[in-house]
């Protein structure tokens, strides 16, 4: 057995048994969104483009997730994002269906000039938990696909957590105004894709979104690992 192993025991993230971080009974348990869905209303949707009718509703051009944040999956997303397991989530994305890397690939083919964005935590968050779980998984995006990442926004309200707000109104209120673009910072022309771990409403990405237009960058997409249907 690896020194490794016996020093750093693998768990599943799941079910807790030993020996991987998802075992095969969890990976076959985990809820993937097969078809892609407009994140304003939330029905299908070529490539997860949001709709004519709901862009004035939403500065986002386009969707990526992969799977429901449900059962395993919501355990996977809960001890990558409070607890200490960046590795074990990581070899996990490494054993899930790849469709979601299809959608990756299409907006990157016809997306000049794209970039990945994590969406930034508010400094105190950052302190006490020690690291952004949405640059993590950029940079694992970055390691599959060569992206550049840039960090152009500035997280300036510590908002309670939007998970703990079941209105969806109340959610977009929560975020209001709590991102600024970093002083001098270009985004012209630039196409750019918000990374995070989980998306219930998108109040918090579309609220990115909305500062970064501000700012002149072109499209705006998403990729989340997860999302919480509502």
């Amino acid at each position: 057995m690896c020194l490794l192993n016996i020093l750093f025991p693998k768990w599943c993230m799941g079910c807790k048994s030993y020996g991987s971080p998802l075992c095969p009974s969890c990976l076959k348990e985990v809820s993937y969104i097969r078809e892609p869905i407009c994140i304003v209303c939330q029905e299908p949707s070529e490539h997860g483009k949001t709709h004519f009718r709901c862009q004035k509703h939403c500065p986002i051009h386009q969707t990526t997730t992969i799977f429901q944040y449900k059962g395993v999956g919501k355990s996977i997303i809960k001890q990558f994002k409070y607890g200490l397991r960046q590795r074990d989530f990581i070899d996990a994305l490494g054993k899930l269906d790849k469709s979601w890397a299809n959608e990756l690939d299409f907006i990157i083919c016809h997306t000049p000039n794209l970039v990945l964005s994590p969406i930034p935590l508010h400094k105190n968050k950052l302190k006490k938990r020690g690291f952004n779980q949405a640059e993590i998984i950029a940079k694992f995006l970055q390691s599959k696909r060569k992206i550049l990442i840039i960090n152009p926004l500035i997280r300036t309200k510590n908002t309670p957590p939007q998970a703990q707000i079941k209105d969806r109104t109340h959610r977009g209120q929560n975020v209001k105004g709590a991102f600024v673009l970093k002083e001098n910072h270009l985004i012209t022309n630039k196409n750019i894709l918000l990374v995070d771990d989980l998306y219930t409403s998108g109040a918090t990405a579309i609220e990115a979104a909305r500062e970064l237009k501000k700012h002149n960058c072109d499209k705006v997409y998403l990729f989340t690992i997860a999302h919480g249907i509502r």
